[in-house]
């Protein structure tokens, strides 16, 4: 037996209401989300005790509601209708000579409110009218709209169509088919039926169909005696789809192209610049009207996982296909163009709302980018990622812009250099210095035969190829790589963030090297000119460069014993971090850690040693537990217990 699942508070809200005070209840939903059900099990549970006067159960889509009634009074009744009147009329004499007791009237599947109002029952206590809609019937009825199945709900549903048992074997191919499926009540029990019939096949091989058939998989298409609902999926949409105009068709193809995700309006006006905002509304409210589009928040819109699909089809049969297509991809791209190279915590939360979206974009339709736009998205996603430590995120979108470099312009593209370096770079902060390496070596030869050997291009790549240098212990390799780099950028450009970059490289690289005099006047050199940048509105930089500089120079301080002023500079560097950042960054991390070293070094152990527990933690997260500045960090907080308990 098929279970009735996840509608028990909704079926105690309806009876609530109906008995209560509200004559007319209308249940609104999308299409395939339950409502004929929900009413069916509410008429079910309750006419014997709630409804002695019975139950008349009325189609109101493609039949006459009044002479269903008739019909109906006529048969379970025995009532005689007087000869002469007309239909309302002799609806109006059947609502009049009705068995007495409370009567539960259901009208299913409303198209048009305006149809069945010349039949509705008078207002009278004793008759109560259910309606089923897909429609958004206004401030006048009080509505109950039902959502999706939660994930509990849609397994349970699964398991008495298919059996417990094989559920039970297949759990994650289970879950992964009711996500599919957008928890929807129809397509599961499409689903679970087709599943039944045949025994050998297997839940995730019942998914790989509807992912290479999309919604044409005859799984939610096929209809079994004995459902109450009469159409599959495609057929269900497709009413919906009917009621709509041009406009709204195509708007709707449109919001297929997002991702699925939260949509805001605000993207869905920049998409479509030009069109005029009040019928942009208007088509909205249409397709708000037919639960074709939910409200998920405050100027913010969702489709539904099938009712995408089913619209990505429509899309493909459209002549404005790739105009549409066109439209969607322009506009990703000019919001890609837009992520800066450093992002602090506020841009990261500004830009959130449109990632996934811009993703979409660029792994569906990156061949409506034109040559030399195809970096920006690739190069923001990883931006994006990367700023905020999520380095193996960010790792995959370099990895695919490198790939389709190679596929579609060749490495000898004037992007060829700088994809590489993004790559090498975000496997550098990985620390996967071996693996970076060869990248940087590629992506300098390239830019050298493509650019020539003074160019800030080149300039770029030397500066990061130092890094890992550097990071790997290799000073004297480093050392030529920023003086190289150097002197190219001041001989093109002053008073440039890129000036400000490679003084603070080379002022770090002078502490390791204990030539602390250089790194103090280096990273000083830095500091000033990256204020000044930033105090003239340059938009290149980040105060997140001040906080760099900040923390290096406190290490200036703390190694040669100027304990106060270092503590001074790493407090004001790890506030920076934390506000711009925010107190999971590894940035902020590594403020936590050289502070607590700097405790450990006067003998504070108690201030210490809850600073390095607290990096640690972010790192583990973020890098893994073998990264190199994981595994130092552990080993300084090892080192702090093991003073703090020789020092009691």
């Amino acid at each position: 037996m098929i279970k009735f699942v996840g509608r028990d508070e909704d079926l105690k809200r309806l009876h609530t209401q109906l008995l209560q005070s509200d004559r007319i209840i209308a249940i609104a939903g999308m299409g395939g989300i339950g409502k004929t059900e929900l009413a069916l099990q509410y008429a079910l549970r309750y006419h014997k005790q709630s409804y002695p006067g019975g139950v008349c159960w009325v189609q109101a889509r493609g039949f006459n509601v009044g002479t269903q009634i008739t019909t109906f009074a006529q048969k379970n009744l025995n009532l005689d209708l007087p000869i002469g009147l007309d239909l309302v009329d002799q609806v109006g004499f059947c609502w009049s000579h009705w068995r007495e007791g409370n009567v539960l009237i259901v009208l299913d599947d409303v198209a048009d409110y305006a149809e069945i109002e010349p039949y509705l029952p008078p207002v009278e206590p004793c008759f109560n009218v259910l309606i089923t809609t897909r429609l958004q019937l206004g401030q006048s009825f009080k509505q109950v709209s039902i959502n999706v199945l939660d994930e509990p709900a849609a397994i349970a549903l699964l398991k008495s169509l298919v059996g417990e048992n094989r559920v039970q074997q297949q759990q994650e191919a289970a879950k992964a088919l009711c996500y599919w499926l957008g928890y929807l009540p129809l397509g599961l029990e499409l689903v679970g039926r087709y599943l039944a019939g045949d025994l050998d096949l297997s839940l995730s091989e019942m998914q790989q169909r509807l992912q290479a058939k999309r919604i044409s998989e005859p799984a939610l298409q096929e209809m079994e005696p004995g459902m109450t609902a009469k159409l599959g999926i495609k057929a269900a949409f497709e009413i919906s789809w009917e009621a709509l105009s041009d406009k709204a068709k195509q708007l709707s193809c449109l919001l297929s192209l997002f991702a699925l995700a939260p949509i805001p309006w605000s993207l869905v006006e920049q998409t479509v610049a030009g069109q005029d905002s009040n019928e942009l509304e208007a088509v909205r409210r249409n397709l708000l009207k037919l639960h074709l589009l939910n409200r998920t928040a405050q100027e913010t819109f969702q489709l539904h996982q099938l009712i995408r699909e089913f619209l990505q089809e429509k899309l493909s049969k459209l002549s404005q296909n790739n105009n549409i297509k066109y439209l969607f991809a322009s506009a990703m791209l000019a919001l890609a163009k837009q992520v800066p190279k450093t992002l602090n915590r506020s841009v990261v939360a500004n830009i959130s709302p449109y990632i996934l979206h811009i993703a979409e974009a660029t792994s569906i339709l990156i061949n409506f980018l034109g040559d030399d736009d195809i970096r920006w998205p690739f190069e923001g996603l990883g931006r994006f990622y990367a700023s905020q430590g999520l380095y193996e995120r960010a790792g995959f979108w370099y990895q695919q812009h490198c790939e389709i470099l190679h596929t579609r312009l060749g490495m000898n593209h004037p992007d060829a250099p700088s994809s590489l370096a993004n790559l090498a770079l975000n496997l550098y902060r990985q620390g996967r210095y071996g693996d970076a390496e060869p990248l940087y070596e590629q992506a300098l030869e390239l830019s050298r035969n493509l650019f020539g050997e003074v160019s800030l291009d080149v300039a770029a790549i030397l500066n990061d190829f130092a890094l890992l240098y550097q990071a790997r212990g290799w000073y004297r390799q480093a050392e030529q790589f920023f003086e190289q780099a150097c002197t190219i950028r001041e001989n093109l450009v002053e008073n440039h963030p890129d000036i400000a970059e490679i003084w603070h490289n080379l002022g770090s690289l002078y502490l390791y090297q204990e030539r602390y005099h250089f790194a103090e006047e280096y990273l000083r050199n830095s500091l000033t000119l990256t204020k000044r940048l930033i105090a003239a509105g340059n938009t290149e930089v980040s105060p997140i460069q001040i906080a760099e500089s900040l923390n290096n120079l406190a290490e200036v301080y703390a190694v040669q014993g100027f304990y106060d002023r270092a503590e001074s500079l790493h407090q004001e560097a790890l506030s920076l971090r934390e506000n711009l950042l925010g107190e999971t960054h590894p940035a902020f991390a590594q403020s936590l850690n050289n502070l607590a070293v700097l405790y450990a070094h006067r003998g504070l152990y108690y201030k210490a040693e809850p600073l390095m527990v607290q990096a640690l933690e972010i790192l583990e997260v973020y890098l893994g537990s073998n990264h190199p500045d994981t595994v130092s960090t552990k080993k300084s907080l090892e080192n702090i217990r093991r003073d703090r308990q020789s020092n009691r």
